[in-house]
């Protein structure tokens, strides 16, 4: 050996390096860099609203290192990796998921817990669409997941399945209403999931620790996925297999079944994205396509959105009439049996949603200063209020008042917006608010009018919308002015 190389003496310490640390340090700084829960973090309100910050930087300082983390890693996570080769769910579009990594990141990943795939079977054996407009491949997609987060995924999948069902018979069933036998036309989509668990990366699992990993990555197969979609599940006895499939595939859904399992699958992402907006975001844009989504799913709307409407809401020919799916069982009842029945029903529970939904997106709209979809949802709201349940109206009081209230807001808007004079413009402004609240039926006005004074912000935006200085409301008259009104609030 080299006389240059000074060996240590029997009585002095080697430097420890990160191989020769104690297990419990080592493993303290794998968690900082490995382990879900530690490496989670906010994305303050944008796409995907939190994320994952793993760090593998320390698997490239020597082979041990990359064997020791790479253990650390599986053994301290469970991770789901997802491929879908299907139209509807490409899962690289998804807003709002919290993947890991999407695309070649992802689909390289190795030995995840779960690896399932979402196939399309094709148009040869699938009338789900239109042959011109789905001449092209169904494009493959990637992610990746950890299992904790895989409700997110499935509940999209989900809703996917609702927008592109598989034929089940849908029973409509009602007192005094014969049942109904319904098979969507147009649609017949035809998926195959294949859900493989992989062996656990740890040896020592017990009886019971076992019996608990299983259930944990069976448990976002367990919901009605409905007939046609073709079950695969791979690293369990047949026995447990069938257990699932069998519970999955139901052959009919009622409408009522269909329709509730739809409200709560909605309610679930509403509350997802209204999480995600309480971050306060700093661009809202993707927000309010999903808010706008959401709407178009539970209900036909002539609006642009990346989801199509649910089947079970679809219109149907019943005789030569078209007519509402979800409200064929009410056609015949008078004025009030109606009443009665569609006191607590999922159809006016989900139509509830879309209504937050759009008024989530009128607001964001005027707060993002866009005023995009603004106009529309507004028309649709007082559609679907004044006209749906043959002008019963059966929503909260207070989505009338929040509707006056948006009315207002675009009035102003559009009043400014058509005279750009910009030396009265405040004063304009302020005189349309008083000459609006001569016009606000005495039983809302407290409703409506206190939104208005207390919306005194959104007056601004609406001017710098409009492309004028917003000096022009903080001058003393108009100052004055607004004083004027406070005494309402």
């Amino acid at each position: 050996m080299p006389a240059s190389i000074k060996q240590p003496t029997q009585g002095e310490k080697a430097k420890p390096t990160l191989e020769t640390l104690p297990p419990e340090i080592k493993n303290e700084i794998f968690s900082h860099l490995l382990q879900g829960a530690k490496v989670k973090y906010s994305t303050d309100g944008s796409w995907p609203g939190y994320k994952y910050r793993f760090d593998a930087t320390i698997m490239r300082t020597s082979k041990q290192m990359n064997e020791d983390a790479s253990a650390y890693l599986h053994r301290h996570n469970e991770f789901a990796l997802i491929h879908s080769k299907f139209f509807a769910f490409e899962i690289d579009k998804k807003r709002f998921l919290p993947t890991i990594a999407t695309g070649k990141a992802a689909g390289t990943f190795a030995k995840p817990a779960i690896e399932a795939t979402v196939t399309h079977l094709g148009t040869d054996k699938c009338s789900c669409c239109n042959p011109k407009k789905h001449q092209a491949k169904d494009r493959v997609t990637h992610a990746l997941f950890l299992v904790a987060d895989l409700e997110h995924f499935t509940r999209e999948l989900r809703l996917t399945f609702h927008m592109w069902p598989s034929q089940p018979i849908y029973i409509l069933s009602a007192p005094n209403v014969s049942p109904v036998q319904h098979i969507p036309v147009n649609v017949d989509t035809q998926v195959k999931i294949v859900w493989k668990v992989n062996p656990a990366s740890r040896q020592d699992l017990n009886d019971v620790e076992s019996r608990a990993r299983h259930s944990r990555l069976l448990a976002p197969l367990d919901f009605p996925m409905g007939f046609g979609k073709k079950i695969s599940i791979l690293g369990f006895g047949t026995d447990e297999a069938l257990k699932i499939t069998d519970q999955i595939m139901p052959r009919i859904l009622s409408v009522d079944a269909a329709g509730w399992d739809l409200y709560c699958l909605m309610k679930s992402q509403k509350a997802h994205l209204d999480n995600v907006l309480s971050q306060n975001p700093s661009s809202l844009s993707n927000l309010i396509c999903s808010y706008m989504d959401l709407a178009c799913l539970g209900h036909q709307l002539e609006i642009p959105g990346h989801w199509h409407y649910a089947s079970v809401v679809r219109t149907v020919n019943n005789h030569g009439e078209i007519v509402s799916l979800c409200l064929m069982p009410f056609d015949e009842l008078d004025d009030e049996e109606y009443e009665s029945a569609i006191a607590g029903s999922w159809q006016v529970a989900l139509l509830c949603l879309v209504l937050d939904s759009l008024f989530t997106v009128v607001r964001l709209a005027m707060e993002d200063v866009t005023f995009k979809h603004f106009p529309d949802c507004i028309q649709i709201i007082t559609d679907m209020i004044t006209h749906i349940f043959r002008g019963k109206s059966p929503f909260p009081k207070h989505y009338i008042s929040l509707l006056g209230h948006y009315m207002v807001w675009l009035m102003l808007h559009q009043d400014l917006d058509r005279d750009p004079d910009t030396s009265t413009l405040g004063a304009r402004g302020v005189a349309l608010l008083a000459n609006l609240r001569t016009c606000t039926p005495e039983e809302e006005e407290t409703d409506v009018y206190r939104h208005l004074i207390e919306d005194q912000t959104f007056l601004s935006k609406v001017v710098l919308v409009s492309r004028f200085p917003i000096s022009l409301w903080t001058t003393t008259a108009e100052q004055k002015h607004l004083a004027v009104l406070q005494p309402y609030a």
